[in-house]
């Protein structure tokens, strides 16, 4: 593990110990978390408020592999408070990882993201060969997230660009190695390239047999099981999953929730429903009410398709309400960090230039070459933003001299659950008309005032919406917002002299930023540039 090596570059006698506590861990967590706490009980001996801050560290991890998160996060807080500000940036973002780990752990996604953003782009690693490490380490970690909010392909991406950086072997654990080649197999299998997960598995199995031992055991069972469920083999899904299920607990003391949701779903489709409500129990332990926001939808669908299968009508009603809260609130987180990637991958440009102007002052004699290949590549960067943005213009003013909206169709969706076809014309027609009064632009417009003025209820609105138009309410009323405001400014030259907040609130938004934010996902340019383009172009 990565504390040993700093351990004994600092304190050999405490590396020492420290190798002890994750080679118990390694073996029995309880174990390994009983000699984490008797190196805490002996912290007060030593002098250094460093060899404190990596005993507290130490602790918080192997506690952390308990399932203890909070004690946990009590224990890393005490390390950040002794380094925070100090030369030792290795040990401090360390202390940011496990704090990042403990609130995916405790379903804290918004500050789990915040703190890999800022990790990913941190540059204060010192050598080449700790930044790598850090950069491998962080974008995985962060691939874990994205997959977990429904980012699947932003996951794989991740983990591809974690694969690029090379580190030394005695950085990386044998167990993180294994693991990783698993996730990266398991991501392309979910996309159906077998080829490209099959080449990753044997990647797995050929550490395997370089360090010698199975490492990442639960892993396996987890990657066999996910296989099996991807192909609707629900029998040996359920197999795998119990397998996994038993070694994760038996290794780490916990469970995985995602998994149990998908046993459940196996479980149901192979008509066991009694067994995929046990699962999904297991799903609200003592942390449900906290991570219920963050729940994958599927959990409230399932069983809505239970209940629906049992006849209880009230509570597959209950259930499908709670399913298209989740669908709202699973959208809108994942809306969130689009925007905040957007934001990462521009951060994460500035820092690496910065490092290459760093390390440039070591190569003099090379100074004016690499000037002029700078130059050359900001050139070129600044006229490919120009062409790319002109094209995204170009594409806007198309779609304006088309009259075709953004993404909003009221073509009904062939491919979703049909209600009953007469009934939901009409309303897509009521809401068609609302569209043409200027309904949803103004600033009060919710799921409840929609309904009401169409003498609906928001559960039936909200589905006809989710499952005719193919998009949640919140889409559906940024979508029609942005496509009314390209068109209102490429017309009226008084409306361009407006603030951004002005225009924001004439489409009901309250805020200038929430706003940019969707005009942004929705075009690909900032307000600004829409209408300095449109100025231009006058």
């Amino acid at each position: 593990m990565v504390f040993t090596v700093w351990g004994q570059n600092k304190n050999p006698e405490l590396g020492v110990k420290i190798e002890k506590v994750y080679t118990l861990a390694s073996q029995n967590v309880q174990q390994g978390l009983q000699e984490a706490n008797s190196l805490l009980a002996e912290i007060d001996d030593y002098e250094s408020y460093y060899d404190k801050a990596v005993i507290y560290t130490v602790v918080a991890n192997i506690t952390m592999w308990n399932g203890k998160y909070d004690q946990g996060i009590a224990l890393i807080e005490k390390a950040i408070d002794l380094i925070e500000g100090k030369e030792h940036d290795m040990l401090y973002s360390q202390t940011q990882q496990i704090l990042a780990y403990a609130y995916i752990a405790m379903y804290r996604y918004g500050d789990a993201f915040k703190l890999y953003s800022n990790m990913i782009v941190d540059d204060k690693f010192g050598s080449k060969e700790n930044r790598d490490f850090f950069r491998k380490t962080s974008k995985f970690d962060f691939g874990v997230l994205n997959s977990l909010i429904g980012r699947k392909k932003e996951a794989l991406a991740l983990y591809l660009e974690a694969e690029k950086y090379q580190t030394d072997s005695k950085m990386i654990s044998a167990y993180w190695e294994q693991k990783a080649q698993l996730y990266i197999a398991n991501s392309f299998y979910f996309f159906n390239k077998k080829d490209s997960a099959n080449y990753y598995y044997n990647r797995y199995k050929n550490l395997e047999k370089e360090q010698g031992e199975t490492l990442a055991i639960p892993y396996v069972h987890w990657y066999e099981g996910n296989k099996a469920y991807y192909d609707a083999d629900y029998k040996m899904a359920i197999k795998k999953y119990n397998q996994y299920e038993k070694s994760l607990t038996d290794k780490f003391n916990k469970t995985d929730d995602e998994m149990l949701i998908r046993k459940a779903r196996a479980f149901y489709s192979i008509g066991q429903l009694d067994s995929a409500l046990v699962n999904l129990e297991m799903v609200k332990d003592s942390n449900y009410l906290k991570k219920e926001p963050y729940l994958n939808p599927e959990f409230f669908k399932i069983q809505h398709d239970i209940y629906s299968d049992k006849k209880d009508e009230k509570l597959a009603d209950e259930y499908l309400m709670k399913y298209i809260a989740a669908q709202e609130r699973f959208g809108q987180f994942k809306m969130n960090t689009l925007e905040s990637l957007y934001e990462l991958k521009e951060n994460e440009t500035k820092v690496e230039q910065e490092i290459v102007k760093s390390d440039l002052k070591y190569y003099n004699n090379y100074l004016w070459i690499a000037l002029g290949g700078s130059v050359m590549c900001f050139v070129g960067f600044t006229l490919w933003k120009q062409k790319k943005e002109k094209k995204k213009f170009d594409a806007l003013m198309q779609r304006t001299e088309d009259k075709t909206p953004l993404n909003t169709s009221f073509e009904s969706n062939t491919n979703t659950t049909e209600i009953k076809d007469e009934k939901v014309e009409a309303l897509i027609h009521q809401i068609k008309e609302l569209q043409e009064q200027g309904f949803f632009l103004k600033q009060k417009t919710t799921l409840y005032n929609t309904a009401k003025k169409l003498k609906t209820n928001t559960s039936y609105l909200s589905t006809v919406i989710n499952t005719h138009l193919g998009t949640t309410f919140s889409a559906f009323v940024n979508e029609i917002r942005i496509d009314y405001i390209i068109n209102e400014l490429k017309t009226n030259k008084q409306l361009r002299s407006y603030s951004v907040k002005a225009i924001a609130e004439e489409i009901g938004y309250k805020s200038a930023d929430s706003f940019s934010k969707y005009f942004k996902q929705n075009t690909g340019l900032s307000p600004s540039s829409y209408i300095k383009k449109l100025n231009k172009d006058s």
